[in-house]
């Protein structure tokens, strides 16, 4: 949660390769589709369109959980696929 914080700050700060890297690193810890919209966004920020797309692709790969609804499942999807959609990959 301290890695997606941070990244959030940088975010915040237009500094977004630092919140690619925190984001990554988050991820690397737990992947859920927040934390690859965020990177994707990020990334996108950034001028990394390819890695963004690849990032909010991910999203919609992300394992179902015990948690997890339907429409808790499309609200979490909704922005990048969206996003994907405003750059012609969906």
């Amino acid at each position: 949660r301290v890695y997606e914080l941070r990244g959030d700050l940088y975010i915040r700060e237009s500094l977004f390769a630092k919140a690619v890297s925190d984001f990554g690193d988050a991820i690397q810890i737990c992947d859920s589709r927040e934390l690859f919209t965020k990177r994707g966004n990020a990334k996108q920020a950034n001028g990394d369109i390819k890695g963004a797309c690849e990032d909010w692709k991910n999203v919609l790969n992300v394992e179902r959980t015990k948690y997890d609804t339907d429409e808790s499942i499309k609200e979490e999807t909704k922005e990048a696929i969206e996003s994907l959609k405003q750059f012609g990959e969906a």
